[in-house]
């Protein structure tokens, strides 16, 4: 079981519920009870309660917006060339010889 000293609930595989002591007293939660604790404190907060996986493909689908946007930008170069005086600078450049 967990350790007396910590001052957090604790899982244990197998066991249906989180524990924790303090002093003399032994604490028990159910997990659904946990669970639904933590729903409402959540929801109390202004903040959806999601998995790991679905974090994870919300930020995967960001971070492939953003790179999406990032392509685009680096391949308009008429936007870049309208931005020439203002930090950025075009310049006319002799065509090669053939």
């Amino acid at each position: 079981m967990g350790k007396r000293g910590e001052k957090r609930l604790t899982l244990q595989a197998g066991l249906p519920y989180y524990f924790a002591y303090q002093g003399n007293l032994l604490i028990t939660v159910p997990i659904e009870v946990f669970h639904q604790h933590l729903a409402n404190r959540l929801k109390e907060q202004g903040i959806e309660r999601k998995s790991w996986y679905q974090l994870m493909t919300e930020a995967e689908h960001a971070w492939k917006r953003q790179c999406t946007f990032e392509g685009e930008l680096l391949t308009n170069l008429t936007y870049w060339i309208a931005l020439d005086g203002q930090k950025v600078h075009v310049q006319s450049i002799p065509e090669e010889k053939q």
